[in-house]
């Protein structure tokens, strides 16, 4: 008698069992609420990591992570922000 073949598939970014794409906010802008990076994970649907953020106003959002940016560093969007990794200004302010 021939075994049933059993296919599972594993997604350790959430620990489900069944395909899900997190959805990014594009543009991801959160004027002048800082945020703090919690967790990094790797996201096998956009072959990329992502990351996981802690608003100061109790709210989480995944956004692209990149290069540079760590789990505790801090990262605010809006026109006055200091030019650093993970931060992002307006074409204008630039």
């Amino acid at each position: 008698m021939k075994q049933p073949v059993r296919q599972t598939s594993y997604f350790p970014i959430l620990g489900l069992a069944d395909p899900l794409s997190i959805s990014i906010p594009v543009p991801a802008v959160r004027l002048d609420i800082y945020g703090r990076i919690v967790t990094i994970e790797y996201d096998p649907n956009r072959n990329a990591h992502i990351y996981l953020i802690h608003y100061g106003d109790g709210e989480k959002r995944y956004i692209l992570h990149p290069r540079g940016a760590i789990i505790g560093d801090t990262i605010v969007y809006g026109t006055e922000v200091p030019i650093k990794m993970g931060n992002a200004l307006p074409l204008s302010a630039v």
